[in-house]
């Protein structure tokens, strides 16, 4: 057998090896659902935000079949939800206590929104003290802050960030201001759940995400192919490539071969 044969037959071995590797594991991820919970008042901005992030108006998809008044769910991909919860504070305490079982049982994150034109409220503060005994990951977001001068914002986030001990995401979904930041964060946050590339199959910066990917793999490989013993960098290059398509093929919806 020649030099040449081996490399080739070692290498459809460990390409063999890795797509049914990372097939099984994509499998896996394709029977999980994401579920984002919106929660705040109506004036926030909770639709815009979300069109913001991915580019779709969840108050324009058709709600989720068993949908109640205590939760609405808006399907934005296969697998990835909206839940907006009005019902979680209700006064009627039965309404609100079937909302709050829907969000610790099944949110994967929360996202607290307030509008920077009202600032942080008592009935926020409750709320976001409710929040806290779910033992959830939450994301406090401030929208609207284009209406506000430079020192406005300051204050609001100074004020908020001392009642409920959090740093808040200052943001204008209109104007798409720390629209990337609150992004980038939400998918490294839903990386530790293994569901972020649920999320970035329905997000409007997925090409982003891509670009850097191939930054990290470019580096990855050049590390690889450093490696002092002959032949050491056809199994880890091999997984580093395959992982690396698939991956881009699942946030694509591409059926890789």
């Amino acid at each position: 057998m020649s030099k040449d044969e081996f490399k080739k037959e070692e290498y459809e071995k460990a390409f063999k090896k890795s797509f049914d590797e990372k097939e099984k594991e994509f499998d896996e991820l394709r029977n999980k659902e994401l579920v984002i919970s919106l929660i705040g008042s109506v004036n926030a901005g909770k639709s815009q935000t979300i069109n913001a992030l991915t580019g779709i108006k969840y108050a324009d998809v058709k709600a989720k079949a068993g949908s109640t008044k205590e939760v609405n769910l808006y399907r934005l991909d296969e697998n990835v939800f909206i839940a907006d919860t009005p019902g979680l504070f209700d006064i009627n305490l039965e309404v609100s206590k079937m909302a709050s079982d829907f969000v610790e049982e099944s949110a994967d994150v929360i996202l607290f929104f307030m509008n920077a034109n009202v600032g942080i409220t008592v009935h926020d503060k409750q709320a976001f003290s409710q929040l806290l005994k779910l033992q959830k990951e939450i994301l406090v977001i401030v929208n609207k802050v284009d209406t506000l001068d430079p020192e406005e914002i300051v204050e609001v986030k100074d004020q908020i960030t001392e009642e409920l001990g959090i740093m808040p995401y200052l943001i204008s979904a209109k104007k798409g201001t720390g629209i990337k930041e609150l992004h980038t964060d939400l998918v490294a946050l839903l990386e530790l759940r293994g569901k972020d590339l649920l999320f970035l199959k329905a997000s409007k910066f997925k090409r982003k995400a891509v670009k850097n990917w191939i930054a990290g793999a470019t580096a990855s490989a050049v590390a690889i192919g450093a490696l002092p013993i002959p032949g050491s960098d056809i199994l880890p290059l091999t997984a580093l490539q395959v992982g690396f398509a698939m991956t881009i093929a699942f946030i694509y919806d591409i059926n890789p071969s």
